[in-house]
């Protein structure tokens, strides 16, 4: 019911590079990545389903990152329930998501790390110096991805 509730707000192609292949890509990084690392698994995968949902176009939409941070506000305690830390989390995982950024919070590191590593379904390889944390390195390193069906 959650991921259908974002699919029905969602404003693209579900087939679009930001779509929900995309979403559930970056979910299974996220749990891929949390197995080897001291993160909350909650707020990653909440980061997977919502970092995109709040995007009007699949070009450059600068403002879709801060428009799914403020978009959690309204789902928490409907559909989830997060603590205050776990918000702030989520929402700074998903407010700089596409800013290249790099971030001390390890939980927001592989939320990062997971969407990043889903860079391939817009034709770009992997560049290291972009990864926070050695594991997501170690997948780029391997070409540990999860396929992608085009």
């Amino acid at each position: 019911p959650f991921l259908d509730h974002l699919a029905g707000q969602f404003q693209l192609d579900f087939q679009s590079v930001h779509g929900i292949a995309h979403w559930l890509r970056v979910l299974i990084n996220g749990r891929i990545l949390a197995k080897h690392l001291d993160v909350n698994l909650k707020v990653i995968e909440l980061f997977a389903l919502i970092h995109d949902s709040r995007r009007w176009n699949s070009l450059r939409d600068t403002n879709h990152g801060l428009r799914a941070a403020e978009f959690c506000n309204s789902l928490n305690g409907m559909w989830f329930e997060a603590d205050e830390i776990e918000m702030r989390l989520l929402r700074i995982a998903c407010r700089y998501h596409s800013d290249g950024k790099l971030h001390p919070n390890l939980t927001v590191q592989t939320c990062w790390d997971a969407d990043r590593l889903d860079i391939r379904r817009v034709e770009l390889e992997p560049d290291l110096q972009w990864y926070n944390t050695e594991v997501a390195r170690q997948m780029v390193i391997n070409k540990d991805f999860i396929p992608i069906d085009k």
